[in-house]
């Protein structure tokens, strides 16, 4: 499927389940070409289709960990906070694993941005849980 077809398929506000509805019904190979998209709908978790949007997410497991490492690298803090605390724990060690070095820098910053959200004690909670997997 061409890009902008897929394009198409993305929610158009903050309460579009029926878009939702039609993303669970992508292939995997298809919905990883508009992941990062997706990914824009965590920016605020208390949209109401955010933590469905994070369960048509989910599958794509290791394929996020680009877009997450993009992520990591705005000051959008909100929206850091929302990966690490709602999508992150759902991924796969491997997935996770490839987030380490980013996962490491938040869980030793002083930041006082990344404080604000607590991100440094999110991110140790995170890796402390990759002992135990």
């Amino acid at each position: 499927m061409e890009i902008e077809q897929l394009k198409s398929y993305l929610p158009k506000n903050k309460s579009d389940f029926i878009s939702v509805e039609l993303l669970r019904n992508l292939p995997k190979e298809e919905l990883e070409k508009v992941s990062f998209e997706l990914l824009m709908w965590l920016q605020d978790i208390n949209w109401p289709i955010s933590t469905e949007i994070i369960k048509v997410l989910i599958p794509l497991d290791i394929k996020l960990v680009p877009h997450l490492k993009k992520i990591f690298e705005t000051n959008d803090y909100e929206w850091i906070d929302n990966c690490l605390c709602y999508l992150i724990n759902s991924l796969s060690k491997e997935a996770i694993e490839s987030l380490r070095e980013e996962l490491s820098q938040f869980a030793v910053s002083e930041k006082a941005q990344l404080l604000e959200y607590d991100i440094p004690s999110v991110a140790r909670e995170i890796l402390n849980s990759l002992k135990l997997k």
